[in-house]
């Protein structure tokens, strides 16, 4: 992708570079000659909810210089670059954070004989700019210009789930190229510092307090089969060693799901009947 605010020139370069390299790897692992890549380029189109929504997209000139740059530097005759089409780029930036003003361009261009702008043989630039002029819109107004902090922005009635004041932020620490730290990550490093410590806390329920847990069973019988049969003996066991069976009823246990339950059955010695848990699970056949 170009035209990301805050690029430079060498940002571009990697572009080839990258492919290029893809492009050896082929020769590299003995497969004779480089394989053929075909490398996308597309153009950034700033969008709405996004901290890019303040930032001008780049103009139809500057686009172009940067498609020619990327064809220049290339050497590797298997790679290809496929740019996007410059112009339906500005067409783009137009829709993506146009307001209802621009209704009425839509509709001209679509009398005028706009279908399927999508596809390359379809799509009239010209055409788009007639329908721009006759109904006095100026689509360098949507697409290119910088917005203030302030600006109120046509879709700011929308809640995207995102607070705008954070999105500023956040515009301003990519033109300052700061990072902020993935949420995502360190929620998912938070939880596995829980596990871990309960993890600790299973292995001395003694020490740590936690009632005693039930081992899993290593496995489980196959219905229909007799009672006892294709059942484990740790199955048979709690965590601390004690036999199962000599629980006392109205003991506090904790199932694997995590939840505790009472023990409302005295279990004698060499029975079959085996408490379990209050809520709702699969029985399993005796």
């Amino acid at each position: 992708m170009i035209g990301i605010p805050g690029e430079i020139e060498s940002d571009l370069r990697e572009i080839v570079t990258m492919a290029e390299t893809t492009s050896r790897m082929r020769s590299k692992v003995g497969k004779g000659r480089p394989g053929k890549v075909n490398a996308a380029v597309s153009t950034f189109v700033p969008k709405p909810h996004t901290p890019f929504q303040w930032h001008g997209q780049m103009t139809l000139d500057q686009v172009r210089h940067r498609q020619r740059h990327l064809e220049s530097w290339k050497r590797e005759p298997m790679v290809a670059l496929k740019c996007h089409d410059s112009e339906r780029s500005v067409i783009e930036g137009v829709m993506s954070r146009a307001d209802r003003r621009v209704g009425r361009a839509i509709e001209r261009a679509y009398r005028l004989g706009a279908r399927l702008d999508a596809w390359d043989e379809y799509f009239d630039y010209q055409l788009w700019l007639r329908a721009f002029e006759e109904t006095g819109i100026d689509p360098w107004w949507y697409a290119n210009r910088m917005r203030e902090k302030d600006e109120v922005f046509p879709w700011d009635h929308i809640d995207g789930g995102v607070h705008k004041d954070f999105q500023w932020e956040e515009y301003e620490k990519s033109v300052e190229q700061r990072e902020t730290p993935s949420a995502k990550w360190a929620a998912a490093a938070t939880a596995e510092s829980a596990r871990a410590t309960a993890s600790r806390s299973r292995r001395s329920p003694a020490t740590s307090g936690i009632p005693c847990l039930r081992k899993k069973p290593a496995s489980l019988p196959h219905r229909g089969s007799r009672p006892g049969v294709g059942r484990s003996r740790s199955s048979d066991m709690c965590a601390d060693g004690t036999p199962r069976n000599g629980r006392a009823a109205g003991a506090t246990k904790r199932c694997a799901r995590g939840e505790d339950y009472q023990v409302t059955l005295l279990r004698p010695c060499g029975a079959q009947t085996r408490p379990g848990p209050t809520h709702p699970r699969r029985s399993r056949r005796q």
